[in-house]
């Protein structure tokens, strides 16, 4: 009767250990859903650029996500990239993606390691006489 309970309490412990380990290692893991970073600025008249946010890369997709929208009519497209430490381009400086709010993915030309704080820049570009207000997500993934 002994060996049989001392048997039951091992496989007990056994079972409760894998589920503990099993737990914590989804606890430790970002979603990619839970890293999105909203972002706001004002574009400058002309064709200046602004960079709206930084973050730390979390995985090792080749790709960033980002969605612009601004509430003053007329911002057509703008330009997306990243760069890294020192002004270091992450992505090309002419993705021009629609500023209608929409997620789009842009390729890393450079990609950044995982932990590595990455800034998202977005250039108004074409010429105009009025600065615009944007907004949107994104994600360095």
């Amino acid at each position: 009767m002994y060996s049989k309970c001392k048997r039951m309490v091992g496989l007990l412990l056994i079972c409760v250990l894998a589920l503990g380990v099993s737990a914590a290692a989804f606890e430790t893991q970002i979603e990619p859903r839970d890293n999105w970073h909203d972002y706001t600025g004002e574009l400058p008249a002309d064709t200046g650029d602004v960079e709206v946010s930084t973050v730390k890369k979390a995985y090792t997709n080749n790709y960033f996500a980002v969605s612009c929208k601004s509430s003053r009519s007329g911002l057509g497209s703008v330009n997306v990239w990243t760069e890294t430490g020192w002004g270091i381009n992450a992505s090309s400086p002419n993705h021009p993606i629609t500023a209608n709010g929409i997620i789009n993915n842009v390729n890393y030309t450079n990609k950044p390691s995982i932990q590595t704080e990455v800034t998202l820049n977005i250039d108004n570009n074409s010429v105009t006489s009025t600065t615009y207000p944007i907004e949107g997500r994104w994600s360095p993934y």
